[in-house]
């Protein structure tokens, strides 16, 4: 995992509260970037109480010795670069998009990304947002993202100015899938496409995944459902945010209790639900909605999704 990655995964899974001093007085020289919240002491910290005060210099050399650490095995490493822009003339979406720089022999799968609301509109770059922060694109754009993403898959970000539409985002589909198309990419395998989204987007996900043409569908903090009947025998992991303020974590869990009812198991149903979720950066008052903070630092979510395929 990043660097970032890392911290912001402690904060908002609670391993570090928020109160915490040690993290962001360690890691600012290294990482001036870093969104961490206001530093005050806290001695139910396990950072702050094992490790003594952030003043001591050899304490902080084995935290970030430890962080460290965990940038190599999980990181990407790789400098952040625009993302590419691509434009289907069916459809009209534009669309942000990231492919492997070394990609391995044969067809790579795509993970196709929805935005929420937030990002809505004609400007594409529109969803490299400082609100956005913690979801693909970002991640991917700023060298940030998990390498099991970057490295692996095909990431298109597309851009709608009136919501998402099942029929609409096939069509998107095929234009990605065309050989030879102007969109440039590679040569995507059909059987490993994958469709996630946040909030607006995550209810875009779930109708996309109606449609049975990904092999998994990933909702984080989807702000609507679908009837479970149509996405039943679809393999589907939720994140949400139990203190989400903007939309109830109940959406993810009904779905995915009725999914399980009507024959689903727990490894083909998942649900990842967070105590305290973090706010998306710069909009305090939207406590809880930022699940997609540790839902897409997940190296297991990437993982999971290659083991899913369509027959």
């Amino acid at each position: 995992m990043c660097l970032r990655a890392w911290v912001r995964v402690g904060f908002a899974s609670g391993v570090v509260p928020s109160e915490c001093e040690v993290l962001p007085t360690l890691l600012a020289p290294w990482c001036p970037v870093l969104l961490l919240p206001q530093a005050r002491p806290a001695a139910c910290c396990p950072l702050c109480s094992h490790l003594g005060a952030p003043t001591d210099l050899a304490n902080r050399m084995v935290i970030f010795f430890l962080v460290g650490l965990s940038a190599m095995v999980e990181g990407d490493g790789a400098k952040g670069t625009p993302l590419r822009e691509i434009s289907d003339p069916s459809t009209g979406l534009h669309a942000l998009v990231h492919a492997p720089k070394s990609p391995p022999d044969g067809r790579l799968p795509l993970l196709l990304y929805l935005h929420g609301a937030g990002e809505s509109g004609n400007d594409v770059r529109e969803l490299i947002s400082e609100g956005a922060t913690g979801t693909p694109p970002v991640e991917l754009e700023r060298g940030t993202a998990l390498a099991g993403l970057s490295r692996k898959f095909v990431m298109v970000a597309p851009q709608t100015a009136h919501g998402w539409d099942p029929e609409e985002l096939g069509r998107f589909l095929d234009f990605l899938l065309m050989p030879g198309a102007a969109h440039g990419l590679p040569a995507l395998d059909p059987k490993r496409l994958y469709v996630t989204g946040h909030s607006m987007g995550g209810a875009g996900a779930l109708g996309a995944g109606t449609t049975r043409r990904f092999a998994a569908v990933v909702p984080v903090a989807p702000a609507g459902s679908v009837r479970a009947s149509d996405l039943h025998g679809v393999p589907l992991w939720a994140f949400h945010g139990k203190n989400d303020v903007v939309v109830p974590s109940e959406y993810s869990e009904r779905l995915v209790k009725k999914l399980r009812s009507i024959g689903a198991n727990e490894s083909e149903v998942r649900l990842t639900l967070y105590e305290e979720a973090p706010a998306p950066v710069g909009w305090p008052s939207y406590s809880g909605h930022a699940s997609t903070i540790p839902a897409y630092s997940t190296p297991e979510l990437y993982r999971w999704l290659l083991e899913q395929r369509l027959p």
